[in-house]
């Protein structure tokens, strides 16, 4: 084999170790047909590589903390998105308030919380969007109602931003695996209102870097390359 075929495969083998993908054009599903049972989904999302999904709408302003200083977060008054990741990638999550979405106000204090899994149901009698959920923590903590049951196996909590800080605009970031995902969109104002306030979602995934032992391994590769090319001019 020839220095040049060497060195394109080489380059080759660089790209895909790490993780080279061009964009990817997501997708945005609003009221999913298919996750209309258990966590009733506003929108669903599918990602793929380095690509972005931006979306719009409107949450109740009080939503994240309408428990009755339960610290529990009102499910018909928020926002559930049901996101696919095709890869394992670094998720950046960056809710944003947003005036003039429709008819919804401009004064949310935004918040949101993040689950592995999709609530599928099947939901007992009479829980349809209109039980407590718990924000920071498996959906059935402190459930005061006991109707999240179901998500037991189905859904379990990652994370989330509760926004003590009153700012307009949050942004954090996961580093997630391959699967299924649900996201909640809420408000959690200082002192606690009502009415619907809108909100700009942006979700960014980019390929999980990889680690640095790869890199020492392509580091070899090119030694070998200069070592073979030397042999060759000897």
């Amino acid at each position: 084999m020839t220095i040049r075929r060497v060195v394109l495969a080489v380059a080759a083998l660089g790209l895909c170790l790490a993780g080279a993908a061009p964009s990817q054009a997501s997708t945005v599903t609003p009221s999913p047909s298919t996750l209309q049972s258990g966590i009733t989904y506003e929108f669903g999302v599918t990602m793929n590589g380095n690509d972005s999904a931006v979306y719009q709408g409107g949450v109740g302003y009080s939503s994240f903390n309408d428990g009755g200083g339960t610290g529990l977060g009102w499910n018909h008054t928020s926002n559930w998105t049901a996101l696919n990741l095709t890869e394992a990638a670094n998720l950046t999550v960056t809710l944003v308030r947003q005036a003039n979405v429709g008819t919804f106000g401009d004064l949310l204090t935004p918040a949101f919380s993040i689950y592995q899994g999709w609530g599928t149901g099947p939901i007992p009698s009479g829980s349809f969007e209109s039980h407590y959920f718990n924000p920071t923590g498996n959906l059935t903590a402190n459930d005061p109602d006991s109707l999240w049951g179901w998500s037991v196996g189905q859904v379990s909590y990652l994370g989330h931003d509760a926004n003590l800080g009153s700012l307009t605009s949050l942004t954090k970031m996961f580093s997630l695996a391959a699967g299924q995902y649900s996201l909640n969109f809420s408000g959690n104002p200082a002192v606690p209102g009502s009415g619907v306030q809108g909100y700009q979602a942006t979700l960014a995934t980019a390929p999980v870097p990889l680690p640095a032992a790869v890199w020492l391994f392509g580091s070899g590769l090119a030694g070998l390359i200069g070592f073979a090319r030397r042999r060759m001019a000897a």
